[in-house]
């Protein structure tokens, strides 16, 4: 071996060991901070975990102060509530699972756990239904994001159709599991409601598939809704608002006019928003996605107050869904009434209230609500408000429930028609628009406004009976009762649906019975306002009535658009005062009347009315 040779191979093992140490220091380095990141990641999910149990354990123990999280079995024998505890436990790990994989910042699940051991917290979770509001102030505390519960309520949707069923089969089988070790009369009744619950939960891959492929669909429309009342309900209200409106009086006197001005701005910027990211195509997708979603879980999820609450919501939704743009619109438009000058007005009639009578205090509402449809009338076009009666009636076309704003808005002109009218012998002379109008289809609108509201009962008593809430038999004696007031086997003459004979019975196969009802109720209903074959149907004349009242506004010297702008300039009454004589009174009446005469010719009673109703509809 030459000299040459030898140095060639030295030269190429010191590359080499030197190569080795360079590759070993930088894959030890990789090593080392590989452990250190996988030290981190477990750190970071042990974290995690612990805020998620503290979520846990303060929500069971707001609700119960005997209950906690992970109670063993012997824990369980000593409950009286075993059964309500495991179902509550099942149903806060399942929307916990939902935390825990989200992207919520640890530190805000830390600050919910302790948000819901506060007194507010309690109240919140203990009676979700009396204590709704307590929502807003709660999760602001937490710094809740829009984003942050929009993908919450996204998420929560999307697992109770992908694991409901799963998480209700684990509750069934750890309530039969204790079922002879504790109160055997308060597990067996929680068995009871999470096996029907099972039953309207479990479904086949593809009905799965199809739920969950309508529900994406929205995935956008439906993020954007929850961002929307969140954002408006909550992120545009100052601190001063919050401790305000979550006092014990609410009194909107120690709220300063700017901070008003500001929350509207805020909620307007919020509407703008709203109406730009809702297109055409998402709003066919969200209304796939709410038919899909209520029609499976309407009425069903009892044991979690939460996510029925949801569902509840989103049957309303669904209702304005299509005029969403249109309300934008009239928002907006309403808003440039929101002055120093009104919120003084406002301000005024709030203070004083608990002095007057509730005569006096609508009559001072009605003036209010004038000044307000005075300025969306002068800010929106005439061609939007005949649009959105056509959207309307095109949503009535196949669903009785979505009719309900176009019918109301028809039954409300027409009622003050009735209001304002001399005496006449013919009921159809009573209504705005006479010559669109014979008796049978007068009975028609009549009888729809009535049975919306009378079947509106019967579901409730099914879903009543469904989740158990009382006996088996006081249940059905109460569908019978809701059955008889539908009046389903009497004809459209007598008050009734037509309905043929129920083929099922009432005793022995009462969900049948019952679906049968909804079902034939619902295709009568659509068939009264829609029309079948020859037969037609209320809307077309629903829909010419209100066309024709919209002109009756913009017509040129309007007597109704005078009528209006007269009002709207009244000032608020004062309450009498003590001691005043009789002619006093007597003058103070005949103003309140005078009053009340001008609203039903401005028909700003029937905005009033309307607005009132459709309030209470969705309380």
């Amino acid at each position: 071996m030459t000299k040459t040779v030898k140095i060639i191979i030295v030269i190429a093992v010191v590359l080499v060991i030197a190569a080795g140490a360079v590759l070993g220091g930088v894959f030890g380095a990789r090593a080392v901070q590989k452990a250190n990141r996988e030290k981190a990641e477990r750190q970071a999910a042990a974290q995690r975990q612990e805020a998620v149990a503290s979520v846990k354990q303060n929500f069971l123990c707001g609700i119960n102060e005997n209950w906690k999280s992970d109670m063993t079995d012997e824990e369980l024998k000593a409950l009286e509530d075993a059964g309500d505890y495991v179902v509550f436990a099942g149903w806060t790990e399942f929307a916990l699972n939902t935390f825990k994989n989200s992207p919520l910042q640890t530190a805000k699940i830390n600050l919910f756990a302790e948000a819901l051991a506060s007194e507010d917290g309690k109240k919140l979770f203990d009676e979700f239904e009396d204590n709704a509001e307590l929502l807003i102030p709660l999760l602001r505390s937490v710094g809740f994001s829009s984003d942050d519960v929009a993908y919450i309520v996204y998420a929560l949707i999307e697992a109770l159709i992908e694991d409901g069923a799963t998480t209700l089969n684990s509750m069934k089988d750890k309530l039969q599991s204790i079922r002879s070790a504790t109160n055997a009369s308060n597990v067996n009744e929680s068995i009871s409601t999470v096996s029907a619950e099972i039953e309207y939960l479990t479904f086949t891959q593809a009905e799965k598939r199809e739920i969950l492929t309508a529900v994406s669909g929205a995935e956008s429309a439906i993020k954007e809704l929850v961002a929307f009342a969140y954002t408006t309900s909550i992120e545009t209200l100052t601190n001063n608002m919050v401790e305000v409106i979550t006092s014990e009086d609410g009194a909107l006197a120690d709220i300063t006019n700017s901070e008003i001005e500001t929350v509207v701005n805020a909620a307007l910027i919020n509407v703008r928003k709203l109406k730009a990211a809702l297109t055409t195509a998402e709003i066919v997708s969200l209304n796939n996605a709410i038919k899909t979603i209520t029609d499976k879980f309407d009425g069903r999820l009892t044991t979690s107050r939460v996510l029925s609450r949801i569902v509840n919501y989103a049957k309303y939704v669904y209702i304005f869904t299509d005029s969403i743009p249109y309300l934008a619109d009239m928002v907006i438009s309403a808003s440039h009434v929101v002055d120093a000058d009104f919120l003084n007005i406002v301000r005024d009639y709030v203070e004083n209230v608990p002095e007057y009578s509730n005569r006096l205090k609508n009559v001072n509402e009605l003036v209010i609500y004038a000044r307000v449809e005075k300025q969306l009338l002068e800010n929106i076009d005439k061609s939007e408000l005949d649009a959105l009666i056509e959207v309307l009636g095109a949503q009535a076309e196949t669903d009785y429930k979505r009719a309900i704003p176009i019918i109301a808005l028809d039954a409300g002109v027409n009622l003050i028609s009735v209001a304002t009218s001399e005496e006449k012998e013919d009921m159809v002379e009573y209504m705005a628009h006479p010559e669109l109008w014979n008796d049978s289809d007068l009975k028609k609108l009549v009888l729809v406004c009535v049975k919306f509201i009378q079947l509106s009962e019967f579901e409730d008593a099914y879903f009543n009976y469904i989740e158990g809430n009382g006996t088996r038999d006081s249940l059905v004696e109460k569908l019978r009762q809701a059955a008889n007031n539908c009046s389903f086997s009497s004809s459209i003459e007598n008050g009734g649906l037509e309905i043929p004979q129920n083929p099922y019975d009432r005793e022995s196969q009462t969900d049948e019975w019952c679906k049968y009802y909804l079902n034939a109720a619902s295709a009568k209903m659509v068939e009264l306002i829609a029309g079948s074959g020859e037969n037609e149907g209320l809307l077309s004349i629903v829909k010419a009535d209100l066309h024709l009242s919209i002109d009756d506004y913009y017509v040129e010297d309007s007597p109704i658009r005078t009528k209006l702008a007269e009002f709207a300039e009244a000032q608020l009454l004062e309450p009498l005062p003590d001691g005043a004589t009789e002619q006093e009174a007597q003058a103070f009446e005949e103003n309140i009347n005078a009053y009340i005469t001008s609203a039903n010719e401005s028909r700003v009673l029937w905005v009033y009315l309307l607005i009132d109703t459709l309030l209470k509809l969705v309380k």
